[in-house]
């Protein structure tokens, strides 16, 4: 049954263009259902979504490549006064991102909105299929939209192939910094600018470093021991996840760190 529900999405999960018969109707309600996903960074999500009047609630069961399986809940609720639907993704967590966006009746929807306490956020939301789906998150850095995370859904119990294409091209870029902690630190460290570039293997996984400038070897073993803690994304290219190398620069002035990308 799986090899023959494979080959049925197959061509539906690898083509570009959503269906032209998609009726115009609002497909937030699409997520009542059950869907199972794959992510740019190799996590597996199996979605159970219920609905209760104008609300939408999606438990997200979060499976990582190598880590330990968490839980995720969603949120969507449509106010018929304004006519734009409130969505809190991660709702409760440290990643929390808050949104509205009016009624998902196109193949594409877009939601605009912030990170609880941090960055502004974009999150898409695209529909190939009524069995197929593709959420992207990015957040706004330095003027420009930098692509954070992207999965690839198809409704069901069954996770999409494992070649499926899940985001075209994005370059390499940081997740989350582990931040510099002061105290293990000696008193006499120098404050200054240490530029460094990450190598990163295929699975994002930092591979190894190259310190391009510091004005000294405690404070790039401090920055080291901060970025080997710290998450990335290495480039996809293609469909397809590939090393690379990504630049960063942190500078260290009376006891403050200010991270350059």
């Amino acid at each position: 049954m799986r090899a023959a529900i494979a080959c049925v999405l197959l061509p539906t999960l690898l083509g570009a263009a959503p269906e032209a018969g998609l009726r115009a109707e609002d497909h937030v309600y699409a997520l009542a259902q059950t869907w199972s996903c794959r992510t740019m960074r190799g996590a597996e999500t199996h979605k159970t979504g219920t609905r209760t009047g104008d609300r939408v609630d999606v438990l997200n069961d979060v499976h990582p490549a190598g880590a330990p399986a968490y839980v995720l809940n969603d949120r969507y609720g449509f106010d018929p006064a304004t006519a734009q639907w409130h969505v809190v993704l991660g709702t409760g967590s440290p990643i929390a991102i808050e949104a509205i966006a009016p009624p998902w009746t196109g193949a594409t929807w877009e939601l605009t909105g912030r990170q609880i306490g941090g960055a502004p956020a974009r999150v898409t939301y695209e529909l190939f299929s009524d069995q197929d789906m593709r959420r992207k998150i990015e957040f706004l850095s330095g003027g420009a939209w930098r692509l954070s995370g992207a999965e690839r859904c198809i409704r069901g119990e069954e996770s999409p192939p494992a070649n499926v294409c899940i985001a075209s091209n994005a370059p390499s870029h940081l997740v989350s910094f582990a931040p510099l902690d002061f105290r293990t630190m000696p008193t006499q460290t120098p404050d200054g600018t240490v530029e460094i570039v990450i190598h990163l293997d295929e699975q994002s996984q930092v591979r190894s470093t190259t310190t391009i400038q510091s004005p000294s070897q405690v404070l790039t073993a401090a920055f080291l021991q901060s970025v080997r803690a710290s998450t990335f994304q290495t480039e996809i290219r293609d469909c397809r996840s590939v090393a690379s190398d990504y630049k960063m620069r942190g500078t260290v002035a009376n006891n403050r760190f200010t991270l350059q990308y």
